[in-house]
């Protein structure tokens, strides 16, 4: 049992709307013959894997539809998730906030490296490039994004995003009749944090004692299941949080009878 606390802080949704608004204000100028602008464009981006992209974009899902999907587009997804030793903090620090009337506290949060891929898809290598340009001057390499990872408490924090790599691929191959598409894959890493749940010092179901400013886990007692049961308890049961202690463990295990009519 990892908590009997629920919590969601909405905090990968948060990172994924972040990511993609980033790069929600990319245009492309449409030139004639003589080089004059015709139009601009704005580039849109979905939340979306590569390969469904380029099934929807090669293939008709309604099997009834002669139009194919406009290009530029844009699409990203997360592609790894890797916990980050170098950024790891004080386990046991904690950070107290006040939401409504009451005081409430986290752990130190848990560092993750987020990696997304972006993908662009241009029918030419003018467009190509002008997307391009359009990213690579704020990289060197990275940048930081303000994001507001709760709303009570309200905590912003500055989290760096890293541009690692870009790749180009050239849909060419294939049949006369099949369409170019150009595909250029940035590779970002997202360093972010994610936060347990708060806790209160008032709640039971947390097992705290209260030593005055010293707010320790005395002990926990979990059944697993109707025939088991664990439990821990430190020693001594007076140490504080700056004290030495032993954490014992006791598991129960109930063996049921097989003369047992019910069995």
């Amino acid at each position: 049992m990892l908590t009997s606390i629920p919590f969601y802080f909405s905090t990968t949704r948060n990172l994924v709307i972040a990511f993609c608004g980033l790069f929600s204000n990319i245009f492309i100028r449409n030139f004639d013959a003589d080089g004059v602008s015709k139009k601009i464009v704005n580039v849109p981006i979905s939340f979306l894997s590569k390969e469904k992209f380029l099934i929807r974009l090669q293939q008709d899902p309604g099997l009834n539809e002669d139009v194919q999907i406009n290009l530029p587009r844009l699409s990203a997804e997360i592609v790894g998730i890797d916990y980050d030793t170098a950024r790891q903090l004080n386990k046991v620090h904690k950070n107290v906030s006040n939401v409504s009337v009451r005081t409430v506290y986290t752990y130190s949060p848990v560092p993750y490296n987020i990696t997304f891929n972006l993908y662009s898809y241009t029918r030419t290598v003018e467009d190509n490039l002008q997307i391009m340009e359009q990213i690579l001057p704020f990289f060197t390499p990275d940048m930081n994004l303000s994001i507001k990872m709760m709303k009570e408490p309200l905590l912003v924090q500055d989290v760096p995003l890293i541009l690692n790599s870009v790749s180009n691929d050239d849909q060419y191959d294939g049949s006369f009749e099949d369409s170019r598409t150009i595909i250029t894959t940035y590779s970002f890493t997202m360093k972010a944090y994610f936060y347990g749940p708060l806790l209160n010092h008032n709640d039971p179901e947390n097992h705290f004692a209260n030593n005055g400013d010293a707010q320790v886990i005395k002990q926990v007692s979990v059944s697993v299941n109707s025939a088991s049961k664990y439990s821990a308890v430190i020693d001594p049961f007076s140490a504080k949080e700056t004290d030495p202690y032993n954490i014992n463990e006791n598991w129960e295990l109930t063996i049921p009878d097989p003369a047992d009519p019910r069995l």
